[in-house]
């Protein structure tokens, strides 16, 4: 028997979560909680996205891909989801998504945080959605991307308990 999943423990771990469940009104309260539920930008909340959004994309590709799959991919993407949901083009996009398969040649710095937020967000969306990932497995992956925030300096927000 495998163990249990772990759950995501932060706001931004789980208002993602429930989007990639299609909770949309989960997700729509838990994102009123995001930066302690005041207006205004953090970084450490986008750190979890950030690093979902790179266990999605390697797991969607594979180890030795050719760079012309993300090229494809992306064109595939946009033609599924609607424009008026995307802060970037094809050209933003595939940057962001071989920075998060972790090709270091990639300059992401010339997409406003916000935008760059965005791409994450949808792009970890649509690869969930296309392997068909179960919730354990998304458990899974948004507890090890939390880890990965932490890990890397940032304090998202844990969740109240209930």
């Amino acid at each position: 028997m495998e163990p249990a999943a772990k759950a995501p423990r932060t706001v931004a771990g789980l208002a993602l979560r429930a989007a990639l469940l299609k909770d949309f009104d989960g997700a729509r309260r838990l994102n009123s909680g995001l930066n302690g539920g005041k207006p205004g930008w953090n970084q450490d909340e986008p750190a979890v996205v950030e690093a979902a959004c790179e266990q999605a994309a390697r797991r969607f590709f594979r180890p030795d891909y050719d760079v012309r799959e993300v090229t494809t991919y992306v064109s595939d993407m946009l033609a599924r989801v609607p424009e008026s949901k995307m802060r970037g083009g094809h050209l933003e996009i595939e940057a962001v998504v071989r920075a998060a398969l972790g090709e270091t040649d990639v300059a992401l710095d010339g997409i406003r945080p916000a935008a760059l937020h965005n791409i994450r967000h949808i792009v970890t969306t649509d690869m969930t959605y296309r392997l068909d990932m179960s919730a354990p497995e998304i458990d899974q992956m948004l507890s090890d991307a939390e880890q990965i925030a932490f890990g890397r300096g940032w304090n998202p927000p844990l969740a109240a308990s209930d």
